[in-house]
């Protein structure tokens, strides 16, 4: 159940963090919380300045440019378990245009299944292209929120709502 992981709950913080940070274990059981979460605490902070470089996505004119190289084959709409204008989406993005990506993300048709990237003989990375339109929309969303109050509260919801029930 533990994964094989040496069980640490009794070392001391610093000697389980100098043990991961030096490879030497991949991992470790520690069943105290609040150990637990000093070691991830510190764990993150000390990994954080080693992982600063690594980028995830690419840039939104890197995709651009890779979505560019699409040859139209219609390889990804073949393989597609929901038959998605992939092509249609991938080569929109070559143009700058990411609507139709966009369309395919807002309305959770697409699975991320990976057929698509799978099969194109171009090897555009086609889920980076979806993931990285999902992360622009998620940070151009907004809500509404009241001032000073914070959002609203769900039992606030059920005192206004309970009453108009039928």
């Amino acid at each position: 159940m533990c994964l094989g992981l040496p069980d640490r709950t009794n070392d001391e913080v610093d000697s389980i963090l100098a043990d991961i940070l030096n490879k030497q274990i991949e991992g470790a059981l520690i069943l105290d919380p609040e150990k637990v979460g000093e070691v991830a605490t510190k764990l993150s902070l000390s990994l954080s300045k080693s992982r600063k470089s690594l980028k995830t996505l690419p840039d939104m004119d890197e995709i651009q440019e890779e979505a560019s190289n699409c040859t139209q084959c219609e390889w990804c709409v073949r393989v597609c378990p929901n038959n998605l204008p992939i092509m249609d989406a991938v080569s929109s993005a070559g143009k700058g245009d990411f609507d139709v990506v966009e369309s395919l993300y807002n309305n959770d048709i697409c699975y991320t299944c990976g057929r698509c990237e799978q099969e194109c003989p171009e090897d555009i990375k086609i889920m980076d292209l979806m993931s990285k339109v999902g992360e622009n929309n998620l940070k151009n969303q907004k809500f509404n929120i009241r001032a000073g109050r914070g959002p609203i509260q769900d039992v606030e919801v059920r005192r206004v709502g309970a009453p108009q029930l039928f």
